[in-house]
C-alpha cells in the first residue's frame, strides 16, 4: 500500500482508510479518516515536494556547471558566508565578462541556509543562463563573517 502511494496509484488512494487514536483528556476517540481527506494532505505534501524537487534541481544544474570547470569568460563566482561553517546566511555573486575586467557583483540575503533557499539558488540558475557565463566557480566552504 505504501509503495502505491509514493506512486501516486488512484485506486490505492481510493480504498484507503485510516484510522487515527487520538486521546484528548483522558477520552480514546477513534476518527475514521477517507480517502478524500487523505488525498487532500497527499496534495499539501505535493507542494512541499514541489519546493524541494526546485531546489535540488537548481543545485544540480549549478555542480553540473561548476564541474566542468574553466571553460572561458565570461566568469560566474558563487561565494557563501555566515556566521558559522554550518550556515550561510548570505551569497555573493560575481560575474566578470573578460580577464581583466572589474568584477560585478549580486549579492543575496537569507533568514536559513542560503544554499537550501529554493529562491536564490534559482536565481542564481537564471543568473547563469542570462549571462551566458562559460565558466562557473563555487566556493565549497562557508567564509566566516562577523
Amino acid at each position: 500500500m505504501a509503495d502505491a502511494l509514493k506512486n501516486g496509484s488512484k485506486d490505492a488512494l481510493k480504498d484507503l482508510r485510516l484510522l487515527i487514536h487520538i486521546e484528548f483528556i483522558g477520552i480514546t476517540n477513534t476518527m475514521l479518516i477517507n480517502a478524500t481527506t487523505i488525498a487532500a494532505f497527499i496534495f499539501a505534501l505535493h507542494g512541499i515536494q514541489v519546493v524541494i524537487m526546485n531546489l535540488e534541481k537548481s543545485k544540480k544544474r549549478i555542480a553540473k556547471k561548476v564541474k566542468m570547470g574553466f571553460q572561458g569568460y565570461p566568469e560566474l563566482s558563487i561565494s557563501y558566508f555566515g556566521r558559522t561553517k554550518d550556515s550561510a546566511d548570505q551569497v555573493v555573486v560575481e560575474f566578470v565578462e573578460d580577464e581583466g575586467a572589474v568584477p560585478m557583483e549580486e549579492r543575496f540575503q537569507s533568514k536559513v541556509d542560503a544554499r537550501e533557499d529554493e529562491v536564490i539558488q534559482s536565481a542564481i540558475v537564471k543568473m547563469i543562463e542570462r549571462s551566458m557565463a562559460k565558466t562557473i566557480k563555487q566556493s565549497e566552504l562557508i567564509e566566516i563573517v562577523v
